[in-house]
């Protein structure tokens, strides 16, 4: 859900938010945030693409990570068990197409391709608009048997 304080415009409530929260003792670079856009919780490997014509195999049972997207990215979407995207607003085509197929998405999630790695396991909550990084790529061992839906 989007809200904003007060008397605050949109744009400097989504940087305020984007900035890290300093009162919390975790590392700071382990979660990502943005804006939620279709709800729910899932945990699976990233799978990092930058260019739509991708093999839509290399999507299915993966959180789509991208910069953007457009029409042309709608099959990976559809393979995806979630997104996750650099750019975007809760009507943007990423947004609204996390929400017609029940995929959990977060939009204008600033650096993902870059600090998400292609294989990292994650947990991404649509709600509130966070992306978990749980292990790299090659530290995948104890987590498969946690993946799937959370919620």
């Amino acid at each position: 859900m989007l809200s904003t304080d007060t008397g605050f415009p949109l744009t400097a409530e989504l940087a305020r938010q984007a900035l890290p929260d300093t009162t919390d003792s975790g590392p700071l670079e382990q979660l990502l945030t943005g804006i939620g856009s279709s709800p729910g919780r899932v945990r699976a490997r990233a799978r990092v693409i930058l260019d739509p014509t991708t093999d839509v195999s290399q999507c299915r049972g993966r959180i789509l990570v991208a910069r953007e997207t457009d029409p042309g990215w709608l099959f990976l979407m559809m393979a995806a068990k979630g997104i996750v995207v650099e750019r975007g607003s809760p009507v943007s085509l990423a947004a609204i197409t996390g929400r017609m197929l029940a995929v959990p998405t977060v939009v204008a999630v600033p650096g993902a391709t870059k600090r998400i790695n292609d294989g990292d396991w994650v947990e991404l909550d649509g709600v509130a608009g966070t992306v978990a990084l749980l292990t790299r790529g090659a530290q995948s061992s104890g987590v498969a048997a946690r993946e799937g839906a959370l919620a």
